[in-house]
């Protein structure tokens, strides 16, 4: 009865403690966009993976990046032993360069 009810504990923490981490990169200053979403795959180890998640902001760039995980994410991740793991991306574009008003030109 003791082995029971400390299996339950046990699966009970696992189960409450969401599985899932978050990554943060950004830039200085200020984003010229709202938040875009979209979840991406890797696949065999992160050998093959998705690279096209910010197109959309040309020559701009990007100013900040979010990458996250969830408790199902990281347990398809876990069942398929590496083999497939889904994230997801939330990108911001940066505002455009200011023109170069220097004088030697």
């Amino acid at each position: 009865m003791l082995k029971r009810s400390v299996l339950v504990v046990i699966v009970a923490t696992v189960i409450v403690s969401d599985g899932c981490y978050h990554y943060r990169i950004a830039a200085r200053g200020e984003a010229a966009t709202e938040y875009q979403k979209k979840t991406m795959h890797a696949l065999l180890w992160g050998l093959v993976q998705q690279n096209e998640f910010a197109d959309n902001c040309q020559s701009n760039g990007i100013h900040e990046v979010r990458v996250s995980t969830n408790f199902g994410y990281v347990l398809v991740s876990v069942v398929s032993l590496g083999i497939w793991v889904p994230m997801d991306i939330e990108w911001r574009c940066a505002r455009e360069a200011p023109p170069d008003t220097s004088v030697f030109q």
